[in-house]
C-alpha cells in the first residue's frame, strides 16, 4: 500500500497507520494460533524518556491499545521475548534511536533477529534530525520514522 507521499508500507504497517489516524477506532487484532483465537492490542515502547512513555501511552490508550514500556534496549528485548512467549505479539514497536545502553540501530537489528518478531512494524523515534539518521532506518526496512519532539494532537 502506498501512503500520501508514495512510500510503500506492508499491509500490517498500513493497517496500523490507518487505525491510529482514526482516533475513534478501537484496535484489537484477532489471530488464529493453532486451534485458539488470540486477541491482541499491545504496543511495545522502547525509549528511555519517561515523558515519551507518558505521551505515547496516553495516545495509544485512547485508541484502545495497551502500552508495554521498556526504558532501555536490553529491557525492550526482554519485554519483546516475554510478550512473544506469552502469545501476546505486539502490534507495533516504538523504538528510540538514542537509548542509554545501546544504539537504536543495534536494538533494531536484534529485534529483527528474533524470528517471531520479523513482521512486527517498528516505528523509529529520534530527536536527531541529522540526514544520516533519517536515511539509516529505511535501509533497515523500519516501518516508519517519527521525529521528536512531537505533540499529542
Amino acid at each position: 500500500m502506498l501512503n500520501r507521499v508514495g512510500v510503500r508500507f506492508s499491509p500490517r504497517a498500513s493497517a496500523f497507520a490507518k487505525a491510529t489516524a482514526d482516533k475513534s477506532a478501537r484496535c484489537t487484532t484477532v489471530r488464529l494460533r493453532g486451534d485458539r483465537i488470540v486477541m491482541n492490542n499491545t504496543i511495545l515502547i522502547i525509549d528511555d524518556d519517561p515523558v515519551v512513555h507518558h505521551i505515547l501511552s496516553a495516545c495509544l490508550s485512547q485508541l484502545g491499545f495497551v502500552a508495554e514500556i521498556a526504558a532501555s534496549g536490553e529491557a525492550g528485548l526482554l519485554s519483546l521475548k516475554k510478550l512473544l512467549e506469552s502469545g501476546n505479539e505486539p502490534e507495533a514497536i516504538f523504538l528510540d534511536v538514542m537509548l542509554g545502553d545501546m544504539h537504536g540501530s543495534e536494538a533494531y537489528l536484534l529485534i529483527r533477529q528474533i524470528e517471531a518478531a520479523a513482521a512486527i512494524p517498528v516505528i523509529v523515534l529520534s530527536a536527531n534530525a541529522e540526514k544520516e539518521t533519517k536515511e539509516l532506518y529505511p535501509t533497515l526496512n523500519a516501518s516508519h520514522y517519527l521525529q521528536k519532539p512531537f505533540v499529542a494532537a
